[in-house]
Formats: structure tokens, C-alpha cells, sequence
């Protein structure tokens, strides 16, 4: 993380208001209580301050920087959020290697990341037909596909080698996007799962699950993807009205937080 926004984070964190104690406060609790909202908050404003990712090319970077800046804006319906370019960067870097490269869902660029590092067998499969388009433009193989509610075309069964997939943190989302990237994976193909129990309370069901049907996680790489917030993606205005918080400390915390995940690798 850049120095500035770590010593803000600090200062921020260490100035924080009687008001903001959340400490036994339990993250699986109903998502809409202030308390939860806050203590997750502050979960996260210390990981960003903590965290060290994998340095990313500067100039492969500002690359990726400048493909994604033609990108649809985020669909809050459809559960977008994107990573920053580097993270996207730092994703595309375990994933390649396996011949053929499919993204469950690819609002955050990861084909396009995939094919700066020189990979060119991708394919990325959305329900935005704007995402679809604007990757399309940019030289990907996309196919639309709805991963909750359609069925995987024949074309895509069992045809590719490695599957990411960023899917929505709960336990019926996560496995729908699982269970459909596992179908396009041939014998012996790799499953990466972007997901982080800091931030799904059902992350422990969901690998359960998957390891039902055979599929343990064997890998996992920790704090990969950063996830920008600002006051459109965590409105605070719950936690002031309901805690008493001061909205100009809050605010400062959104916008210098990151929201982090971690990426796995499952195998069967």
C-alpha cells in the first residue's frame, strides 16, 4: 500500500471515537446492523494499513490501467465491485500457465490482465452484456451465461484447464459460481475461488460443500485482491445515525480503506 495512504489509515484508526468500539462484535451477524457494518469496517481499514501485496510491472500496470478505463461502470444489481488493476494484475499472475483460461464472471479484467502477460487462449463469461461487449472489443472470447439460474452451454463443458471465478460471499452465490466454472474445467483442471471469511461469514459452508463434491481447496494465496471503497460502494450514513458516529471520521475511513480478499486454489 502506498505510504500516505498508511499513515492516514493509522492515524485514522488510532483517533477512532468511543463510539466506533465494536471490539465483540461478530462479523457472521445480520449484515444491516451498524455494529456489524462498522466492525467490518474497521476489520478492514487495519488489513489495508497491514497489508504488503505482490509488487505488479509498472508498465504492464499503467497498460491495464488504461484498457480498463473504457470499462461499463460497475452494476450494483448484478453485484460488481471491482479490484484495482494491480490486484487484477496479481490474480492473472497464479492463474497463468494452464493452457486454457475461462473467468466465471469477469467485471474486474481478468482476461484482459491474462492476455498482457501474454496469454492468449481466454474466455470470460458474464450476465452484463455491456462487460461482455467492451471485453469483446478488446480481442476476448466472451459467451453470456447467467451462473445462478442457466444451465453450462455443451461448448464450454469440460473444455478449459483453469476457471477463476470472484462470486458473491454467500453460500448460494458461491456455489453457483463454483459448481458452473468446475463444469467447464477438463480432468485435472484448476479451480481458483476469490473469496475471504473476513468477509463471508458462510466461507467455511461453501468449502464445505465444494469439498462434498470433491473439490478441496489446496492452495491459498492471501490478501491478493484490493477492492477500493468510496461513500457509493459503503454508504456510512447507517453507522452515524445509529452509533453516534462523527461522519467526517467515518467518511475519511471509507475512502482510505480497502475492501481485501484472498485467492484459492481447489483441486479434485
Amino acid at each position: 500500500m502506498p505510504a500516505a495512504r498508511v499513515s492516514a489509515l493509522d492515524a485514522l484508526l488510532r483517533a477512532a471515537p468511543r463510539s466506533a468500539s465494536v471490539g465483540d462484535v461478530d462479523l457472521a451477524g445480520d449484515p444491516d446492523d451498524p455494529r456489524v457494518s462498522l466492525a467490518w469496517l474497521l476489520r478492514m481499514a487495519e488489513r489495508t494499513r497491514d497489508a504488503a501485496p505482490a509488487e505488479v510491472d509498472p508498465a504492464q500496470l499503467a497498460a491495464l490501467e488504461a484498457q480498463l478505463a473504457d470499462r461499463p461502470a460497475r452494476d450494483e444489481e448484478l453485484g460488481q465491485l471491482h479490484v484495482d488493476a494491480a490486484s487484477c494484475l496479481r490474480r492473472a499472475a497464479h492463474v497463468r500457465g494452464h493452457e486454457r483460461v475461462v473467468a466465471v464472471g469477469d467485471d474486474d479484467g481478468v482476461t484482459l490482465a491474462l492476455r498482457l502477460l501474454g496469454h492468449r487462449e481466454v474466455c470470460a463469461l458474464d450476465l452484463d452484456e455491456r462487460l461482455l461487449a467492451f471485453l469483446a472489443a478488446e480481442g476476448v472470447e466472451t459467451h453470456r451465461a447467467d451462473f445462478l439460474e442457466g444451465s453450462v452451454p455443451a461448448a464450454l463443458r469440460r473444455r478449459f484447464t483453469a476457471a477463476v471465478t470472484d462470486p458473491f460471499r454467500d453460500l448460494d452465490g458461491g456455489l453457483g459460481f463454483l459448481c458452473f466454472a468446475a463444469a467447464c474445467l477438463a480432468p485435472g483442471g484448476a479451480l481458483y475461488w476469490v473469496d475471504d471469511p473476513l468477509w463471508n461469514p458462510e466461507h467455511g459452508a461453501v468449502r464445505e460443500a465444494m469439498a462434498r463434491l470433491g473439490w478441496h481447496v489446496v492452495e491459498a494465496h492471501l490478501d491478493v485482491h484490493a477492492y477500493p471503497l468510496s461513500l457509493a460502494s459503503f454508504d456510512p450514513s447507517a453507522i452515524v445515525e445509529a452509533l453516534g458516529v462523527e461522519r467526517a471520521w467515518i467518511e475519511a475511513l471509507v475512502t482510505h480503506t480497502c475492501a481485501w480478499s484472498n485467492l484459492y486454489r481447489l483441486a479434485r
